[in-house]
Formats: C-alpha cells, sequence, structure tokens
C-alpha cells in the first residue's frame, strides 16, 4: 500500500503536472490581482490593524497562529531534505513557489473571508469547504475537502512534526521516543482545549521568540562563513537552470523538490491557512489577504532561505543523506557540540506551535463535517495521535502527509481558478482606499 501511494505522490499529486498547477494559480493570480504581492506586501505596517473583539482573534495573532501551522519541520527538515534531493537550484524554485503562492494565498484567504459565517460563539468560520460549498455550489465537494484537510492534520499537522522532534531530541539528548511524545502531546493538549482564542494568545507571544532565536543562530553561522555567500548564491541561480545535470542537482529535480518543499513549508494552495486567516476580526477580506501573504514571505522567504543559506555557506551539508544530521553538521561551525542541541529544541518547540495550529485548522474543518457537538472526539483523537507520532515509522508519515497534502491542494487550486472572476471581483472592490 505504500509504495503505491509512493507512486501516487510521486507522478499524480506531486508530479510535474501538479507543480505546474501550482505555478499556473499563482501566475493567475498574480495578473488579476496586479501583482498584488509587489504592490502591498507591507502596506499592512503603515496602519494599525491589531483589532480584537471578545469573540475572534486579531489580524496580527491570525498571523502569528497561521505561522505556527507552517514555522516547523518545514522550514529546517524539509529545507534540508529539498537541497540535498533537489541541489542548490531547488531554493531559486522555493523563491518562485513562494512569490506566485503569496498571491494564491490572498486569493484563497479572500474567498474565506467573503463566504466567512459565525458560529453560534460568535466566532468567525471561513473556509475552503465555504467557498467550495456556497461560491461553486458543490456541497459534497466541500465535504470531501474537510475530511481530508482532518487527515492532512493528523499526518503533516501532526505526526510529521512528532516524528522530527522525537527524531531529533533522540540523537541530542538521547530521550525515549515515548517521553518526546508524552511532552508533545501534554503541551498541544494545553493549547488545544483552549480554541483558537488561546492559540492566539499562544502564538502571539511564542511565535516571535522562536523565530528571533532561529534567525539570529542562522546569521551567525552565515556571518562566520561570509566570505561564501557570493558563490552561495550563484551556485542557486546557476543550479536551477543547469538541464545538463542528471540526478541531484539537475533543474528538473530541483524545480521539483523546491517547489514541493516550498509549498509544504509555507502552505499556499492547501487553503488551510485561510482557515485561520478568516477567523480573524478583521472585516477586510483585502486586508487580512495581505496579512496572508506576509506569512508566505516570513515562512518561505526569510525563514528557509536562512535555512538553506546556513545548509550551503558550510558545504558540510552534503557528506550526508540524513537531513536532520546535515543541520547539525551545518550549525556546528558556530555552535560546536552544542550545534544538535540548538536544533533539537528549535524543532521541537516549533513542532508544538505546529502540532497546535493545525488543531484549530483540523477542529474547524471537523466541524464543518460532522458537527460541533462531536468535536471533542476530534480533540482527544489528535492528542493520541500527537503521541503516536512521536514514536512511528518517518517513511509511513512522510508519504502518507504528502498524499493528503496534495489531495487537498488539487481540489483547492482548482476551486480557486473556477473562482477565479469572483476573486477579482471581490479583490477590486475591497482593496479600493484600503492600504
Amino acid at each position: 500500500m505504500l509504495k503505491i501511494i509512493s507512486l501516487i505522490n510521486k507522478y499524480l499529486l506531486w508530479g510535474i503536472p501538479m507543480l505546474c498547477l501550482f505555478l499556473i494559480a499563482g501566475v493567475y493570480f498574480t495578473h488579476k490581482t496586479k501583482a498584488v504581492q509587489i504592490r502591498k506586501l507591507f502596506s499592512v505596517f503603515k496602519k494599525s490593524s491589531a483589532i480584537k473583539t471578545k469573540e475572534n482573534i486579531s489580524p496580527i495573532q491570525a498571523l502569528t497562529a497561521s505561522l505556527a501551522t507552517t514555522l516547523g519541520t518545514g522550514n529546517i527538515i524539509a529545507v534540508a531534505s529539498a537541497v540535498i534531493l533537489g541541489g542548490a537550484g531547488a531554493v531559486f524554485w522555493m523563491w518562485i513557489s513562494a512569490f506566485l503562492g503569496m498571491a494564491t494565498a490572498y486569493a484563497e484567504t479572500l474567498l474565506a473571508m467573503f463566504y466567512r459565517k459565525k458560529n453560534k460563539n460568535g466566532e468567525y468560520e471561513g473556509s475552503p469547504s465555504l467557498y467550495i460549498s456556497k461560491g461553486l455550489n458543490m456541497p459534497k465537494i466541500a465535504i470531501l475537502y474537510s475530511i481530508l484537510t482532518i487527515l492532512c492534520s493528523f499526518g503533516m499537522g501532526n505526526m510529521a512534526q512528532g516524528y522530527a522532534a522525537s527524531l531529533s531530541m533522540k540523537q541530542s539528548f538521547n530521550t525515549p521516543e515515548w517521553v518526546t511524545g508524552i511532552c508533545i502531546a501534554g503541551f498541544s493538549a494545553s493549547i488545544i482545549f483552549g480554541g483558537i482564542k488561546k492559540l492566539g494568545s499562544v502564538t502571539e507571544k511564542l511565535i516571535p521568540v522562536l523565530s528571533i532565536l532561529y534567525i539570529l543562530g542562522c546569521m551567525a553561522v552565515i556571518i562566520m562563513n561570509i566570505s561564501s555567500f557570493p558563490s552561495v548564491i550563484k551556485e542557486i541561480i546557476t543550479k536551477a537552470f543547469d538541464f545538463k545535470a542528471v540526478g541531484t542537482g539537475s533543474a528538473i529535480g530541483a524545480l521539483q523538490w523546491g517547489i514541493k518543499r516550498g509549498i509544504f513549508s509555507n502552505e499556499a494552495g492547501l487553503g488551510s491557512s485561510a482557515i485561520i486567516h478568516s477567523a480573524s476580526s478583521e472585516t477586510s477580506p483585502h486586508k487580512q489577504g495581505i496579512w496572508a501573504m506576509l506569512q508566505v514571505f516570513f515562512d518561505t522567504i526569510i525563514m528557509c532561505s536562512l535555512t538553506a543559506f546556513t545548509l550551503l555557506i558550510t558545504k558540510q551539508s552534503f557528506n550526508t543523506s540524513d537531513a536532520d544530521k546535515a543541520v547539525v553538521i551545518a550549525f556546528s561551525s558556530a555552535f560546536g557540540e552544542y550545534a544538535g542541541a540548538f536544533i533539537s529544541i528549535s524543532i521541537f518547540f516549533f513542532a508544538i506551535m505546529t502540532i497546535a495550529g493545525w488543531s484549530a485548522i483540523g477542529a474547524k474543518s471537523f466541524s464543518y463535517a460532522f458537527g460541533e457537538k462531536k468535536l471533542n472526539i476530534y480533540k482527544i483523537a489528535y492528542i493520541f495521535i500527537a503521541f503516536l507520532g512521536a514514536n512511528i515509522s518517518g517513511e509511513f508519515i512522510w508519504e502518507i502527509s504528502d498524499f493528503f497534502n496534495g489531495s487537498m491542494a488539487l481540489i483547492n487550486i482548482v476551486s480557486l481558478l473556477m473562482l477565479g472572476k469572483k476573486v477579482e471581483n471581490i479583490h477590486k472592490k475591497t482593496s479600493l482606499n484600503n492600504y
């Protein structure tokens, strides 16, 4: 069964045609919004949008909560695997996927905000399921998307994070997998049962701290090897278009792994981040759409790039095919024997944030598909799976995660393109006199 899923991932869900679909969607929405990611990306800082209500999270909390779902193994381990398997050129295609993905993230957030509703607690709820159901009149496909999102929350959002944290803690501190699993499940539970308000409150405080510490760690390595930085940039650009090379380092391999792992990290096109962004107290779809673009920018252009630069500038990362070891080797030039501890602790806390963030996405999807009354069933199952993820095979987790990611993305990207005219109209209407 695992081999069949692997083949589906390789040739269908994450093959060249699917990756081209991501690029086409990005180009399409860049055109329809007149390159909104260039014109408006940093405009949210010109005016305060820190609106907060009793029922809903503020736009900034929506940003940090959404970042919590994307900052994690995607920025560290997934980037390392992309560089190892796709070569330096994979970084260039990560940038391209992020640039175009900002327009896609803007479009899906625009639609989620436009079609959102209030639940019985007065909380805003928006999602691809709602714009598929209301905008395309396809309720069965909307239910299917919600179910896939639930499964994706168990896979990429939960088990993949727990596995990466467990493996890293085992290598650095010889911590038993079951101990890491209990710690992750316990920390996650304390946030999960508090709902999205608790998530926003926690991530607003922790995500900036975790991000700054990781950025400083990367910068320490880069500064110590700064003389090699120009050659790293040159290698990234040249390898991205090296069609003569074969295997690792080929332009095709770089394109595939760069886009694949870039999307894994920033989630633009999956529709998952739009679920959190649409819970914001912001009333303008355009304004919250800009926050969604900023999330993709920070996640990939900044955080993923720093990891990639750290790996490439040390050159030591290519002495191993193990992504975890590659990252530790790279950081050793600045932190010596403490490099493993720094990476393990970073992955551990980022993993908890991602698991907690994805629980909100999964919970909203579960409520849509099965109703709010049964929501505790999902939360209990989610916490158990957080423990389970720290104790099972990584190959199974990654293949399953890629399968559900790709399935979600296929439905969402096609739906977005079908609603392209609607996106254009909402953009024109809500962007007037706003930022």
